[in-house]
């Protein structure tokens, strides 16, 4: 940037004769004294509509952050990246196998759940059948769940199967 600029062979903008139009504002004693009134609150009313605006997106901020902060170490997902294989849920456990590797800790129980059948697989003889309550089935479930550790600069993950199917996908903290 120079310190002097030589504007002796400048001209005028042409443009400027466009530019320049007459306005005429009247003026009362019952509006100025509204002007002067709103001059003087519209200070203090603009800062505190800024601050009001800046609390409200600190508040949104901290909102949208909740579900981060709150779930801390164990998050539900959706999907798993084993370069360069992704891993989704309803994948079998040999798929998961073949793609991630052998996992670092696996723990497997059975479960016992009552689940509600409709009548799907036995034929219906009357409509008084079908208005019938629902059976009440009990049904025997494995259940194994598996650690994968990918180092210290990746998330742990634990994979839960359910009779040979993957139905969860829970992230941890960093592994080691």
């Amino acid at each position: 940037m120079r310190l002097e600029y030589d504007f002796s062979k400048a001209r005028k903008n042409p443009y400027a004769r466009r530019l320049e139009r007459q306005a005429t504002i009247r003026l009362d004693e019952g509006r100025m004294g509204r002007a002067e009134l709103k001059g003087s609150v519209r200070g203090r009313a603009g800062k505190e509509r800024m601050t009001r605006a800046l609390v409200s997106a600190i508040l949104a901020c901290l909102i949208l952050m909740a579900p981060c902060l709150v779930a801390g170490e164990n998050t539900v997902v959706s999907d798993l990246r084993c370069d360069p294989y992704v891993i989704s849920l309803g994948m079998t456990q040999s798929e998961v196998r073949r793609k991630c590797g052998e996992p670092t800790n696996v723990q497997t129980w059975e479960e016992e759940r009552v689940r509600r059948d409709f009548y799907k697989d036995i034929p219906v003889q009357s409509q008084e059948q079908l208005s019938q309550e629902p059976l009440l089935v009990k049904e025997h479930v494995i259940v194994e769940e598996a650690e994968y550790n990918f180092g210290p600069t990746r998330f742990m993950y634990y994979l839960r199967f359910e009779n040979g199917k993957l139905r969860q996908i829970t992230v941890g903290n960093y592994g080691y």
